[in-house]
Formats: C-alpha cells, sequence, structure tokens
C-alpha cells in the first residue's frame, strides 16, 4: 500500500510513461487554447470582447458581434526548451516545429424583420488545443540503487539480513510474495509483460532457492552506483472542429453554442539507460529500457455562452464548457537490452521485447469549465479584457466499461481525487489603436493543477506563467495579425518508485516560445 501511494504521489505532472492513468486525464484536461494571432497576442484574453473566430473555442456569444462573414488561417513557429535535473546533473534539449494553429470560416445573416434580434452568425473553424511536442534528456549518477530495484519489489519484499553470493558476486535478497514463490515465476509474463518479465528473461532480475524452498529475487545492479539517463521523445497534439451559432438581441445580449468535436494523437518514446559508468559493478555492463505509447481518440462536446453590454464601453461574458468523453486507445510495447560480463569480462548481450500490445479502449472525462469575463473599449482608442477560468481537475475521471478493469480504474478514480485540485486562471489583454494598426499585449498565471502534499511541499513550482504582444493590420476587406508569446512551467517525476523513497527525481523546466501569424478576410 505505501508503495501504491507513493506511485499516487510522485508520478509525472505532464508527460507520463504509463496510460491509463490519472495522468492521462491531467493531460488531455489541460488545454493550451491556439487560436488567432489577434488572441493570442491578448494571452487568449478575448472571452468579453468576440469578433474573433477564436471564440468558437472560449466564449461563443462572442461571433455575435460580427457584421460580417470572415475566413481565416493561421500558422507559426513553435518552439519549447527543456531542462531536466536529476540527481544533482542538468541537462537541456529542444524541439522546434512549425505549428498550425487555426482555420475558419463564418457567415453573418442579417435579420430583415426588423425585431430586436438582429442576426444570426453561424462559424465553422478548427483550433490546435494542445502542442505535445518535446524532447527531454535527464542524467544522473545514482549510488544507491536501479530501476531493477524497483521491479524486485513488485515481486517481494527486501530482506537486509540475506545475501546472496555466487562465486564472485553478491546480491541483495528480496523474499518473494507468494505469487511469486516457487515455481509461479512463471506468471510474470502474464502479470508485468511490459517490464519485470523483460528483466528476468534477459537475466537482470533471477532468483535462487533456498533448501526450504523459499524463492529469493536479485539483480544485477543489487546496490546502485549507476549512471543513468533518460531520453523521451513526445509528439502529437489536440484539436477541435467548432460547429457554432450565435445572435445579437437589441445590441445588447449576445448568445452563442458551439458543438465541439475534439481530437487526440500522442506518441511517447522513451530510453531508459543505466550503465557501469565507473566500473565498480561485477557482471553488469548495462541495460537500456524501451518504451513506445501510442495513443489516438475523440470526444464531443458543448458550449454555451453569454455576453451582455450594459454601456457601449462594457462587456460581461460568462461560458460554460461541457466535459470532454474521450474514448481513446492505447498502442503499447516495451523492449529491453541488457549487457552483462561473464567471469572472463567478455559481455553476454540479450534482447527481449514484450508481446504485441492488443488496443485497449478506455475512456477520459474531463472536468467541467466556467470562464467569467469583462472588458472595456472604445471604438477609437482600443480595449481591454479579463478572462476568470475555473477547472476543477479533481473531477476528472478515467474508466472502462470491461467488467476485467473495474477494480483498476477505481484506485485511479481515487488518485484523482486525491492528488488534484481546482485550478484558477486569470488571463489579462489589451488592445491600442492607431488607425488601422493595433497593439496588443497580454499575460495569463494559471495555479498548479496539483494538491501541496503532492508538489513534494511546494519545493517546486507548477504553476504556468505566460506573457503576449502583437500587432496588427485591418483594412476594409483584409487583416493580418502577428502574435509572440512566451510561457514558463515545470514538472516533476520519480522515474520509478521505491519503499525506501531513496530514488531520484527529475525536475524539468519548460519554456514556450511561440510566434504566430493569421491572414484574413471579411466579405
Amino acid at each position: 500500500m505505501k508503495k501504491y501511494i507513493l506511485t499516487l504521489a510522485l508520478s509525472t505532472v505532464y508527460f507520463l510513461a504509463f496510460s491509463q492513468n490519472d495522468g492521462d486525464m491531467i493531460r488531455y484536461s489541460m488545454l493550451n487554447y491556439g487560436g488567432t494571432s489577434r488572441s493570442l497576442g491578448m494571452a487568449n484574453s478575448f472571452g468579453a470582447l468576440g469578433a474573433d473566430m477564436s471564440a468558437t473555442l472560449t466564449n461563443p456569444a462572442g461571433l455575435g458581434l460580427y457584421r460580417k462573414g470572415e475566413i481565416s488561417f493561421s500558422l507559426g513557429f513553435h518552439n519549447r526548451f527543456a531542462k531536466d535535473d536529476y540527481i544533482n546533473q542538468t541537462k537541456d534539449d529542444s524541439h522546434f516545429k512549425m505549428a498550425f494553429s487555426n482555420a475558419g470560416m463564418l457567415w453573418h445573416f442579417d435579420n430583415e424583420n426588423y425585431s430586436k434580434w438582429k442576426g444570426w452568425t453561424f462559424a465553422m473553424a478548427y483550433n490546435q488545443t494542445n502542442n505535445f511536442s518535446a524532447n527531454n534528456f535527464a542524467s544522473g549518477f545514482n549510488s544507491n540503487n536501479s530501476i531493477l530495484h524497483s521491479f524486485c519489489e513488485s515481486l517481494g519484499t527486501y530482506n537486509d539480513s540475506i545475501n546472496i553470493t555466487d562465486a564472485t558476486h553478491t546480491f541483495a535478497a528480496y523474499t518473494a510474495s507468494s505469487s511469486y514463490n516457487g515455481s509461479n515465476a512463471a506468471n510474470l509474463s502474464t502479470d508485468y509483460p511490459f517490464d519485470v518479465d523483460l528483466a528476468w528473461q534477459t537475466y537482470l532480475v533471477d532468483s535462487v532457492n533456498s533448501s526450504s524452498g523459499q524463492t529469493y529475487y536479485f539483480n544485477a545492479v543489487p546496490f546502485g552506483g549507476v549512471q543513468q539517463t533518460k531520453r523521451t521523445t513526445t509528439r502529437g497534439g489536440q484539436g477541435e472542429f467548432d460547429i457554432s451559432l450565435a445572435n445579437n438581441f437589441d445590441n445588447k445580449l449576445f448568445i452563442g453554442m458551439t458543438l465541439g468535436f475534439a481530437s487526440v494523437n500522442f506518441t511517447q518514446k522513451t530510453n531508459w539507460r543505466e550503465y557501469d559508468s565507473q566500473d565498480t559493478i561485477p557482471g553488469f555492463y548495462s541495460l537500456d529500457y524501451n518504451t513506445e505509447l501510442n495513443t489516438t481518440g475523440s470526444a464531443i462536446n458543448f458550449k454555451f455562452g453569454v455576453i451582455y453590454k450594459p454601456i457601449d464601453a462594457m462587456r460581461i461574458g460568462i461560458a460554460f464548457h461541457t466535459p470532454n468523453s474521450y474514448l481513446l486507445t492505447d498502442n503499447y510495447s516495451s523492449t529491453i537490452n541488457a549487457k552483462l560480463e561473464s567471469t572472463t569480462g567478455a559481455l553476454i548481450e540479450n534482447d527481449y521485447a514484450s508481446p504485441i500490445s492488443i488496443p485497449f479502449q478506455y475512456r477520459i472525462m474531463t472536468p467541467f469549465k466556467f470562464i467569467g469575463s469583462i472588458a472595456g473599449l472604445t471604438s477609437k482608442a482600443g480595449a481591454i479584457n479579463i478572462d476568470y477560468e475555473y477547472n476543477d481537475y479533481s473531477k476528472g475521471s478515467v474508466y472502462t466499461n470491461d467488467a476485467n478493469y473495474n477494480s483498476y480504474f477505481n484506485e485511479t478514480r481515487e488518485a484523482i481525487k486525491l492528488k488534484y485540485q481546482a485550478t484558477q486562471t486569470i488571463r489579462i489583454g489589451s488592445e491600442a489603436i492607431f488607425y488601422n494598426w493595433r497593439i496588443r499585449m497580454g499575460a495569463s498565471f494559471s495555479t498548479s493543477p496539483f494538491k501541496t502534499a503532492f508538489q513534494l511541499n511546494n519545493k517546486y513550482d507548477l504553476s504556468k506563467k505566460t506573457i503576449t504582444t502583437g500587432f496588427g493590420y485591418k483594412g476594409e476587406r483584409y487583416f493580418f495579425d502577428m502574435a509572440l508569446s512566451y510561457s514558463i512551467y515545470g514538472s516533476i517525476e520519480r522515474p520509478y518508485v521505491l519503499e525506501s523513497g531513496k530514488e531520484g527525481i527529475i525536475k524539468s523546466s519548460y519554456s514556450d516560445t511561440r510566434i504566430l501569424f493569421t491572414l484574413g478576410k471579411k466579405f
């Protein structure tokens, strides 16, 4: 039970190596809006302003402020810089890519019946809502343990009064649990096909039997002393195709709704490497543990928003987003390459791959979202908007209709309630008008989704901060916008978990730089 709680508490914040757990819920719930350059230049603070294609993502009532049709397209560049600290060593890596952000088209229809309902706006738009692309590299010398100790703890309990010695080596022993005592080691291929069984098949984990028939497990790195590295390559993203409808009542009240079709494409490859950099471990040279996870899926959501204009210089907006119920499919595989040394010093190399993963389907329920906004504006000077966004991640869920996995997902749902909390996000954006030109600035701040106890006593800052700027030109029929955004945030991860708590922590600091261009036409 202690190890289970540790696993819940110290898994990766943003990029988890294993799937179908609470990390999936948080990954697919924490959206990073794409939208237009105009919106990004104001830190996506547009909830009460409206008249921008990005309103389909946040407050669809903003579409009701249009008086003409519009088509626009947004494309740019994204660079994610990662700094990973692990056991007093720091490594850097980065990833640069072209980023498609938004494309949409809307039509405005005036009401010719002279009623107070002034006209309808219908829009279709695609928006990127997350970019997962990142390269991470962590490295450090671990003098205490190995990932193999975690594998052994899955099989039994460490017994510091027992050491196993052969002609040249001494091994720390783990007393096997009843499930893996005697001939039951064959259960490994069923119970741990993607990790422990691979180490068993490559002789990184082995067993001996006592005269009484008790099984003891041991590993090839009995007392630590290895250089450990982890390389992670993450690709993919989330997107949403929105169909929106909005109306304008007497130029005072604007109402809108969006039907969203969300999609997920996530790929993560990891290489965990340990090697005897100081040549002090008899019989062991190196191990490479490789994993690959591919996740695809889709969901449907609904957004409803209202903007009220009490006076011409003020707008007040509220929006509600229903949860996304993602139907996800996972494909997972892993391999181990082990290089052991014989008594003569010759290398013995063994490779073993997990069985072909059968695609597994499950569901992620993201939390309900609320956005409140207020804006002040004049037609000549410009505008300022403030958004407040509320998400309670403890209300998310992971589940499946397969009765064979009900107990596992019950534990995952409990982990979500235990680890996560509500987050508050404040976004402030401003736009100044100089004839046909627009100058924009913005900033946003999001609190950590993790409860204090799971942030290692606030030792690490897991909030997210963003500053933005941009400019644009608005002609009679055409417009052009450019935006620059810079975000910083962090994550923590224990690459494996031990009962002793002496495994290392990978602290990752990220900085994202985005440059976005939007070209549009009114008709």
